[in-house]
């Protein structure tokens, strides 16, 4: 009766632990997105309002396009979901090359970093398979290790 009780607690002790850390994943990376999106449009109205407010238009751009896409049309619909593997790699792969390519490619003259960002960002929690939990988990962890990679093996090897 006591073993029971004790195996009953462990779990729930666990799920509370995995349910934390699932959360802060998923916290971690939009504060990483979102800061850097922050970041670029504020450095941007920094440089002039016109700069601020390209940068602030293409950082909205993919959210409304990618809303209205992924909630209110037909268009990407499809009835094969990707293994939550396969969509935890991508995301760890493509924030990779979005780090490095915001790092070559920032420019004032166009926000390419805003758009990539916030694209990146807007695809997390508006891509058709985002009614999934897990598929969002999937989406933040990659986004995390694509980040820390980026951070620990090529930061030092990207020139400014």
């Amino acid at each position: 009766m006591i073993n029971k009780h004790s195996n009953r607690f462990k779990r729930s002790g666990s799920n509370s632990f995995l349910k934390i850390v699932n959360f802060l994943a998923i916290a971690t990376t939009v504060a990483i997105l979102g800061g850097f999106i922050i970041y670029l449009v504020f450095i941007s109205f920094a440089n002039g309002f016109g700069n601020g407010l390209r940068s602030l238009a293409a950082t909205i751009l993919p959210i409304i396009v990618l809303t209205y896409v992924g909630k209110y049309s037909q268009l990407f619909r499809s009835e094969h979901r990707a293994p939550l593997f396969n969509v935890f790699f991508i995301y760890a792969v493509w924030s990779v090359i979005l780090m490095m390519l915001v790092r070559l490619l920032h420019s004032e003259s166009f926000p390419i970093a805003e758009l990539l960002f916030s694209s990146t960002l807007a695809t997390i929690f508006w891509r058709d398979s985002s009614r999934s939990f897990r598929g969002i988990l999937s989406c933040s962890y990659g986004v995390l290790v694509g980040f820390l990679v980026y951070v620990i093996f090529l930061l030092p090897f990207v020139s400014t």
